[in-house]
């Protein structure tokens, strides 16, 4: 904190080019990537978001724009989480996240 001059730093961790590029080749750090691509590139993210009914334990999120369709399960129970995606030519995929 008196480094840096911010109060903020005092939890904070400075990493360097080597701890960053180590963590930039972990197994879930490379799965997030993934996800944070697949939400900036599919089209059905750019149309209406709505939050579905659900169960206490559960979670429903969907996007749509035209034809594409993207629909977020997850069961807190469980903890497991599943996309199905509807493309624009009605082409279904299902990825367990």
């Amino acid at each position: 904190m008196k480094a840096t001059g911010e109060n903020r730093a005092m939890n904070r961790h400075n990493y360097s080019i080597d701890e960053i590029e180590a963590s930039l080749r972990k197994d879930v750090v490379q799965r997030l990537l993934k996800l944070i691509r697949f939400r900036n590139d599919d089209p059905a993210f750019d149309g209406e978001f709505r939050v579905l009914d659900a169960a206490k334990n559960e979670v429903r999120l969907s996007s749509e724009k035209g034809d594409a369709r993207c629909t977020l399960f997850v069961d807190l129970k469980s903890m497991v989480a599943t996309i199905d995606r509807v493309d624009e030519r009605g082409r279904e995929q299902r990825y367990r996240v």
